[in-house]
């Protein structure tokens, strides 16, 4: 069980665009980036919705994770 970090700076991720930023233990000493995509219904609106996180290796055996998140109205007219 991992626990949830207290993000060092957030956006609203309501909005179109949200950020979150963690320095976590380094589990790989190599830059990582993952990009997740998902595709929600809401509203009768089709919503994709991106993540990409990137883990950057930092000195003291820490690392920093960044996942932004964009929303985009994929409705067709």
């Amino acid at each position: 069980m991992t626990a949830k970090k207290q993000p060092i700076s957030a956006d609203d991720v309501s909005i179109k665009e949200g950020a979150e930023e963690f320095i976590i233990e380094m589990q790989s000493p190599y830059f990582q980036e993952e990009i997740t995509t998902e595709t929600i219904m809401k509203d009768g609106k089709k919503i994709e919705i991106k993540k990409i996180k990137v883990s950057e290796p930092l000195d003291n055996n820490k690392a920093l994770i960044s996942i932004k998140t964009y929303k985009k109205d994929i409705t067709r007219a």
